[in-house]
């Protein structure tokens, strides 16, 4: 019997406000490891736009907001198939409107090991 898969924690990354402007920014470095959870947290003044290719708008997150993507949530049970976020994927995030003047965008990163 195969032993089971732990979930771990990548170290918290941040992108600090006055690294946000117009132009995509990576949130840290990219994924250390296949991820099952992600979780973005916008604790800045102003909402964001959110890409995993730095070129396309995949996602809004408003001002003090989050978004989770959750991939293994709803898992079939029959199935040997498994979805993750690749590794080596970078997030990144820019301005939606204005500049933000305060606070940081957060990435957590959960991975089985």
């Amino acid at each position: 019997m195969p032993s089971p898969s732990k979930a771990a924690f990548a170290e918290l990354q941040s992108l600090a406000f006055g690294s946000i402007s117009g132009a995509y920014a990576s949130i840290g470095s990219p994924l250390p490891a296949p991820a099952r959870i992600i979780k973005i947290t916008n604790y800045t003044n102003e909402p964001v736009l959110i890409s995993i290719d730095g070129v396309t708008n995949h996602d809004f997150i408003a001002e003090k907001g989050f978004a989770l993507y959750d991939v293994m949530s709803n898992k079939s049970q029959t199935s040997s198939e498994e979805l993750a976020f690749p590794a080596q994927t970078q997030v990144s995030v820019k301005q939606l409107v204005g500049a933000p003047t305060s606070g940081s965008v957060y990435l957590t990163i959960l991975y089985n090991t």
